[in-house]
């Protein structure tokens, strides 16, 4: 993705819109399930989510935004005339927003389609304290390390006719890198939510007896 940026007008404009329209969605998510309607319409505040947590899901929905703005100018000869320093940082927080929205965006879609399947309710991400900043902490390490790899390209020496060539020379790189962080993030995630299904079966076991 970040490589097509450079090389396809329409690519890196619908890229800029998808990353506009993915913040947006998370501030909408966040505002709605930060409160929770009670039985007699009105509102409170829902303790389940802390003020770090929301300012942290408002800064990504900021990040992404102006990120997307980023990608409309992202064309290949202002890319090319860019410092081979500045083109890195540039790619690189193109690269953390999009590690950053592409996971949200799927495991989103995968809770709604579980919350319709299913009568026990998944929590949204919006309201996943410890999955929210995991995936902040995996989505940066991922987004610099790829935004490195292909801002340090020559960008001067590459037509469109060696695109596919780089993207494979490029994959063995992003690949393993994406495939460590994505079990190493499940592992954790896991082990760290042990300890909130042990509380629940005794809660469960206790209601029982």
């Amino acid at each position: 993705s970040l490589f097509l940026l450079t090389t396809y007008t329409l690519y890196s404009i619908g890229l800029g819109f998808l990353l506009v329209f993915i913040g947006v969605l998370i501030a909408w998510q966040t505002i709605t399930h930060y409160f929770e309607t009670l039985d007699n319409g009105t509102y409170h505040l829902d303790p389940s989510m802390h003020i770090s947590h929301q300012a942290l899901l408002i800064c990504f929905s900021v990040y992404l935004t102006i990120c997307g703005m980023i990608c409309f100018m992202l064309e290949t000869d202002f890319a090319v005339n860019m410092k081979p320093g500045l083109r890195v940082l540039v790619y690189a927080l193109v690269g953390i927003a999009l590690c950053f929205s592409m996971v949200w965006i799927a495991v989103d879609l995968v809770t709604r389609l579980l919350n319709i399947c299913r009568t026990r309710k998944v929590p949204h991400l919006a309201q996943n304290v410890m999955y929210t900043r995991m995936l902040a902490v995996s989505a940066l390490i991922s987004g610099i390390y790829f935004g490195y790899i292909f801002g340090s390209m020559e960008l001067e020496d590459i037509n469109r006719g060696h695109v596919e060539l780089a993207l494979k020379e490029q994959n063995y790189y992003c690949y393993p890198l994406g495939c460590f962080l994505g079990g190493m993030s499940a592992f954790v995630n896991r082990f760290l939510a042990l300890p909130v299904l042990r509380e629940k079966e005794m809660h469960y076991l206790d209601d029982g007896l």
